[in-house]
Order: C-alpha cells, then structure tokens, then sequence
C-alpha cells in the first residue's frame, strides 16, 4: 500500500456525505410516490399529498441524520460489549428505516408494475377457465355419431318392419312401424339439437374472448391503476356470466333424460290389433322394441356418463387490489424492486460494517478526518525538510520566510519577519 493511502479516511469525506445525501433524496422521491399511492387506496388518512410530501422529506431527513451519526457514534465504542450493543442498535435501525420508508419505495418503484402483473394474472386464470370450458361445451358433439347410429338402426328396422313384417310377421304400415320411424326421429332430433347447442357454445365462447381481449387491454393500458381494477373487475363480472352459459351440464342432463324416457314410452304404447293373434304379435313386438331400444340407451347413457363425469373449472373471482397490496402481495415477482427500493436505505449500512471491521482491525486510525491530520503528503515532506535544515544549523530569515510561505501559501509579513529574525539573533547570543 502506498504511504499517502495508509490512513485514508472513510468517514468525514466531502463524498460520503454527499452519497448519503444524494441516497436520501432518490429515498424521499420515492417514498413520496409510494405515500401518494397509499393516500389514493385509502390505506392511510394522512392530509392528501401534502401530507406525503411532509412524511417523505422527513424519513429521508430521519435516514441521512442516522446514517452520518452513527458511525462517529460507534467509533466511540471500546469494548466488546459496546460494540455488540452498538450493532444492536444498527439492526433496530433497519427495521426502523424499512417501516418508515423502504416499503413505501418499493410502492412507488414497482406499484405499476405488481398491478399489472395481478391484473394480467387474472386474465391468465381466466383465460385457462375459459379453454376448459368450452372445451367441455362442445365434448358432446362427439356423442353425435352414436345417435346418427341409432337413427340409421332404427330405421333399418323400420323398413325391415314395412317389407318383411321383421317384428309382427305382417308388411305394410301399422303401429309397430310408426313407432320404430318415431324412436328413429327421436335420434334424429336428439343429433340435431345437440348441432345447435355447440353453435350456441362457440358463440358464447367467442363473446368470452372478446371480453379478455377487452380485459388485457385495460390491464396494460397507461393510466390510473384503480380506475383500470375497477374496469377490469366490471368486465370480469360480465365474463362469469359468459362463462357459466359454457356449463354442458344441463344439455347432458337434459339429453339422458331424453333417452331414459324413451324405453318407458314404448311400454305405454296402445295396442291396434283387433285379433287375438294381432294383439299377441303387437305385444311381442313392442317388448322386443323395448328391449332393443333400453340396450341402445344404456349404452348412449354409459357414454353420456362419461362426458358429464369430468370435473369443469371453478370461474374465478376478481381480487381488486391497490398497487401497494400488489407489490406485498407478489414479493418475488418484483425481488428487483424489494431489492433497489431497500438498497437506498440500507447502502449505508455497508459502509458502517466496513467501519465496524477497520475498527475492530486497527482501532479508530483511517476512519474519520481530524482537524489535526488535515494535511496533504507534500506538506508533511515540506515539514521535514524544514527540522532537518534546523537541525544542520543552516536556518536564516530567509529560509524560514521560505518554508512559511510553502506551508501556508502566503507571503510572511514584515514585522513577523523582523521579529523571527531579532528572535533568531537573541539566540545566537
């Protein structure tokens, strides 16, 4: 290490003050961003903005007092004990500083920010809500093969009824063949109703995303933060709506009670024949039907049973938040800010354990600037050039009007040369 660098300074010098003081201001802006938001949500009762300014240029005023007191206050400190105190001391000055304002300039740093990511956050839930949902809006429309089966079986064997007599052993048109076109039919509305049921979801689902478009837009727009929660909230409200028109279970319920109903509806048909061998080949064909027909739907049931098992989604709510509920809400999505806003209260901190460690090193030597050792190297050099020429015995007037004006930058006066010079003879005697 260099001589002139061996008792450097690190307190006293004209720019730690002024890094503390330029680390106070950058604090109190903030902090008077993040009061500002806190007046806005409600959160305190100060006196409007006023009352921010005030707060903030006074924690400021608070940190930069602290941070120029303590380590000259510390450097006082001899003991172990002492020292352990004083570090005490220091920790609760943190957690002071971080109540005060180290919160607050986090507020006004990320607030933004934190309520976009919430905002954006929402919209993502949804968004995951509403492609589960109309997913199972429309699942059922694969249901639709199986009725076109039906449809087309039932109506082979109503032509097998109206040519053969395949069920009562006479053709032609009867009652048995009217049933069998109608439970045919039945399968053909049931296939058509479900084709406007999915129209009507892909509507609905189209109504939903234009609504989160609507939504992100006011998410990430420029403005004030609680008016664009409030919009937002209103649209998400109008969203739930939508989404719970994308619930496929009344459809599934309506259609499996469609089906169930359709084997009970055979067994209450009235017999036409007016023969005793007519009315036992109608019986027998009408328990065949309905034998045929409760396979059918047990199966179409069993199918319809695993559409409606799957679980949908819950429809999330809007948490309305300020922007400093978002920032404590969201610690880790905003770890850069929590970071930046407590390093401007806390930097100073760092310096102080420096001191602490020089201190314990080699006692106060080289931490603070004295009156006494406010001195340059070329001074101290001019010094010692002047006692060695004292001692050699080589010293006149001259020299010491010399070494004064190098010492002191300015020229001897006439009457205190002349007395250096008369006390300088009186010696010689």
């Amino acid at each position: 290490m260099k001589p002139d660098n061996i008792n450097m300074p690190l307190f006293g010098l004209f720019w730690i003050t002024a890094l503390h003081f330029v680390l106070a201001t950058c604090s109190a802006y903030f902090t008077y961003r993040g009061a500002v938001m806190a007046i806005d949500a409600g959160l305190v009762t100060w006196a409007g903005r006023p009352g921010a300014l005030i707060f903030s240029i006074g924690s400021a005023t608070a940190i930069f007092i602290l941070w120029t007191v303590a380590p000259k206050a510390f450097a006082k400190l001899e003991t172990i004990p002492e020292h352990l105190v004083g570090l005490c001391i220091t920790l609760v000055a943190c957690v002071m500083i971080f109540s005060l304002s180290s919160w607050l300039n986090v507020a006004g740093i990320a607030g933004q920010s934190a309520l976009r990511f919430h905002m954006n956050r929402i919209i993502v839930e949804y968004e995951d809500v509403l492609d589960q949902r109309s997913a199972a809006a429309i699942a059922f429309q694969s249901f639709q093969p199986d009725l076109k089966q039906a449809n087309v079986l039932f109506l082979e064997r109503r032509n097998a009824e109206l040519k053969h007599g395949a069920y009562t052993g006479h053709a032609g048109p009867g009652t048995v063949e009217r049933l069998l076109l109608a439970i045919a039919n039945r399968f053909a509305a049931q296939d058509g109703a479900i084709t406007n049921e999915v129209a009507e979801k892909l509507a609905v689902t189209h109504k939903a995303r234009l609504a989160l478009d609507a939504m992100r837009a006011m998410a990430n727009q420029p403005g004030d933060p609680k008016q664009r929660m409030e919009a937002l909230a209103r649209e998400a409200d109008r969203l739930r709506t939508l989404l719970s028109e994308l619930d496929p279970k009344g459809v599934l319920e309506g259609l499996q009670r469609t089906l169930m109903a359709m084997p009970r509806e055979v067994a209450l048909q009235t017999i036409s024949a007016k023969t005793k061998k007519g009315i036992k080949a109608q019986k027998a064909a009408l328990r065949r039907i309905e034998g045929e027909l409760t396979q059918t739907v047990d199966q179409l049931s069993a199918d319809l049973g695993r559409l409606s098992g799957k679980p949908l989604p819950a429809v999330p709510t809007v948490t309305r938040l300020n922007a400093i509920e978002a920032v404590l809400r969201y610690p880790l999505q905003n770890a850069p800010y929590w970071a930046g806003g407590i390093a401007m209260d806390f930097t100073p901190t760092v310096i102080l354990l420096f001191a602490m460690l020089m201190k314990a090193a080699r006692g106060r030597q080289g931490l603070f600037v004295d009156a006494a050792d406010d001195v340059t190297v070329k001074q101290i050099k001019i010094v010692q050039h002047a006692l060695e020429s004292i001692r050699e015995g080589r010293i006149n007037r001259q020299a010491i009007d010399r070494q004064h004006d190098e010492l002191t930058g300015g020229l001897l006066l006439k009457d205190e040369s002349r007395n250096k010079a008369g006390d300088k003879e009186d010696h010689n005697v």
